[in-house]
């Protein structure tokens, strides 16, 4: 990172700054050769094998960036002016360990959301394969212009008025533009007043839009070489030494989701489709009594306006085609509309619970999709807060900070990633895959911690040593089940990843809370001066108690439902050192 900082006259400042950064994402451990065999037989699910990591993944992250700043001081008035610019390149692959995922039905008994036993599976077992390779070079481009004015009107009241433009380009793996956001102006106000002229209270609020870039994982997903075929062949059972099948008959069925085509950027965009953001309004008060001691209170309200998902539109297509007759056979080889769009055939990014229009390749022509026709409801995230805080300022011997914080976090977006399913890669998580995967979605979030204490604060000994402790107590975060979906056949594909439980709905995060956390960290440091260097010794203890609350559950049916996955991190000591001359 390389920055200039320069006073062109005596109230006209000059700030450049830009910089690389690079990280490299790959995981590859010694069991990469080994391919991924689970078994499913009775509903049990087994993994076979030694593999250790379903999914290997190599890629490297590019983050290229530049600012420029001009601050004027002129009069009451702090006029700041400035633009910025971010070139991220994202190259990623991905495959399963060995190149292949086998499942395994030994039982046969397990295949009734996947084909007609009766009519289309072989009467013994069955062994599904995956061919799964995912990847390219893909880049982002993200550009913003802002103004800003702080304006100081009195010796009480001041005012912050901004506003920024930004514009994010995502290109696909060929390098072509395949979606552009602009026009995206967000308004910033916030507004500061002391009541009483004393400089010991204060009232403040804030108000502005937030505008959010489209994660790079997407366009890894939607505007990549992806392959994704699912062959199903007869099986008599039989397996080698590492678990992988042998005696395989005749492919009965074959489910091709991606060809490692790069597709036409026209088919994965909404022709029409606005900017993701989201608003925010802060009001708070702070004031410092007589001791020195200070008092805050904020109230927060966040509210996601539009949001951006890749949504699959085949039952829309299907609907809209057998509705209006006008599927032309002969462009695709005499196959119906059903046999093309077979439930995950054209995922487009859109916004949920907005009409559409996009490019279907096979007619080649654009069509119009309502909201309705596409079945997917509006993309929700509200969040609100109240925080208290208190401060007792460090005067060499001792201070504490203090908050509670009552929080509510509600909708049926959590964001990026889901961590009530386990998904944390950014923008390819399953919400708003298919209409049915939102039924009952809405309810209280993944994230939702309704409260939270936290209190830190030291305490200086005379002869220099100093404690500190720090406390956290919060409230445990909301369960759910997530099962297969009854009725909806494509969202019923995906698995345990539907708000049903024994084919009755689960309402999102309708099953309680998982359990409270309390966590107390203490330390201990010392400073040794030693002429013209420092010896800096120190002493930490994580969870002095050893509190060990679960704070994470398994929510899918097929699986150990409610079966702990995560705990608190349990005690924990370290020693430091640091030396400085």
């Amino acid at each position: 990172m390389v920055t200039y900082t320069g006073d062109l006259t005596d109230n006209l400042q000059l700030s450049i700054s830009a910089g690389e950064n690079k990280f490299n994402r790959t995981t590859e451990p010694a069991t990469a050769d080994i391919p991924v065999i689970y078994q499913n037989a009775g509903g049990n699910w087994t993994a076979l094998g030694g593999w250790t990591a379903f999914s290997i993944d190599s890629g490297e992250d590019i983050r290229e960036s530049m600012r420029l700043d001009l601050t004027w001081s002129v009069g009451d008035h702090l006029v700041e002016v400035g633009m910025d610019r971010e070139e991220n390149t994202a190259s990623a692959q991905t495959i399963n360990s060995g190149g292949v995922y086998w499942m395994l039905h030994p039982l046969n008994d397990n295949l009734s959301y996947q084909c007609d036993t009766t009519t289309q599976c072989p009467a013994g077992a069955n062994a599904r394969k995956r061919t799964y390779n995912s990847g390219g070079s893909f880049d982002v481009e993200s550009t913003a212009f802002y103004i800003q004015d702080t304006w100081q009107v009195n010796d009480r009241l001041s005012l912050e008025l901004g506003l920024r433009n930004e514009t994010f380009t995502n290109f696909n793996a060929e390098g072509n533009e395949f979606v552009k956001v602009d026009d995206q102006w967000a308004p910033r106000l916030s507004v500061a007043w002391d009541p009483t002229g004393d400089g010991d209270k204060k009232l403040f609020a804030s108000y502005g839009y937030y505008y959010l870039p489209i994660a790079a994982n997407t366009n890894i997903r939607l505007s990549g070489a992806e392959t994704y075929i699912h062959e199903w062949y007869d099986w008599d059972g039989t397996m080698n030494a590492d678990y992988t099948p042998t005696g395989l008959g005749a492919i009965y069925r074959t489910d091709v989701f991606g060809t490692g085509d790069v597709p036409d950027t026209r088919s994965v965009v909404d022709s029409g489709l606005e900017a993701m953001y989201q608003s925010e309004l802060i009001v708070g008060y702070e004031f410092v009594d007589d001791n020195g001691f200070n008092y805050g209170i904020k109230g927060m309200y966040r509210n996601l306006e539009t949001s951006i998902e890749d949504v699959a539109i085949d039952a829309a297509v299907i609907s809209h085609y057998n509705s209006s007759g006008s599927w032309d056979a002969s462009l695709v080889g005499g196959d119906t509309v059903e046999e093309v769009f077979g439930g995950f055939h054209q995922y487009v990014l859109a916004n949920p619970g907005e009409s559409i229009n996009v490019y279907i390749p096979e007619q080649d022509e654009f069509v119009t999709f309502s909201a309705d026709a596409l079945g997917y409801p509006q993309a929700t995230r509200q969040y609100g807060s109240v925080e208290m805080t208190f401060e007792r300022p460090f005067d060499g011997v001792w201070n504490i900070n203090a908050s509670y914080v009552w929080s509510h976090s509600w909708g049926n977006n959590e964001g990026y990633v889901r961590s009530d399913n386990g998904q944390d890669d950014a923008g390819l998580t399953t919400n708003f895959d298919q209409p049915g995967l939102t039924d009952h979605g809405s309810g209280d979030l993944p994230n939702d911690r309704r409260h939270t204490i936290k209190v830190f604060g030291n305490y200086q000994l005379a002869n220099g040593i100093r404690f500190g402790g720090n406390l956290l107590w919060q409230t445990g975060r909301p369960k759910g089940c997530f099962g297969v979906h009854p009725t909806d056949t494509f969202a019923a594909q995906y698995g345990d990843e539907s708000f049903y439980c024994d084919g009755k709905p689960v309402p999102r995060g309708s099953l309680g809370r998982t359990e409270n956390i309390m966590n107390l960290d203490l330390n201990a440091q010392y400073l040794f001066e030693m002429g013209d260097s420092e010896l800096l010794v120190s002493l930490d203890i994580f969870n002095v108690f050893n509190n060990q609350a679960v704070t994470e559950v398994r929510e899918q049916e097929g699986i150990p439902f409610g079966k702990p996955t995560s705990y608190q991190t349990p005690l924990s000591y370290r020693l430091g050192l640091r030396y400085r001359y």
